[in-house]
């Protein structure tokens, strides 16, 4: 009999250490979908700066907290920090680890860099129009930066 408790037990315990774990750290809801960005404001900037009209870009926060930004084929890479805080609203932070200018109009990705550097939260709909809105909401100035895009 304990020969039988014994090997129940050991089965038990192998099942139990077997199973495979939750990842603790949530994944972004938004994460692997492809945004368009269409404005953004920097910490220096009073007005929005609209993206001009023909210039391609996407945005993509992937599920391994990297993200990527082609920007009319200038390509720029970093890292992100991901904190649920609400319902379709998380803190977050970007790091850059690469980032190449826009060719054609340096000063635009001057203030795009800065403007991404600034993020500390996003807010988010994954309803029909999707979007995520990347702001700063611990800027308490009335022109808080931003960079808003559209899924793609």
């Amino acid at each position: 009999m304990s020969k039988w408790i014994a090997v129940w037990g050991i089965t038990l315990l192998i099942g139990i250490s077997s199973c495979s774990k939750d990842d603790p750290t949530p994944k972004p809801p938004i994460a692997n979908l492809a945004f368009q960005l269409y404005d953004f404001r920097t910490p220096v900037d009073t007005i929005a700066i609209e993206l001009p009209n023909g210039l391609n870009s996407t945005l993509m926060l992937k599920s391994d907290y990297t993200w990527t930004l082609d920007l009319d084929g200038a390509k720029s890479s970093g890292k992100y920090t991901w904190t649920p805080t609400a319902n379709q609203q998380a803190d977050m932070q970007l790091s850059i680890t690469q980032w190449t200018d826009l060719p054609s109009n340096s000063i635009l990705s001057n203030k795009l860099k800065s403007a991404l550097l600034a993020v500390t939260s996003c807010g988010y709909s994954l309803t029909d129009p999707s979007y995520a809105n990347f702001l700063d909401l611990k800027n308490q100035k009335p022109y808080f930066p931003f960079v808003r895009t559209n899924k793609k």
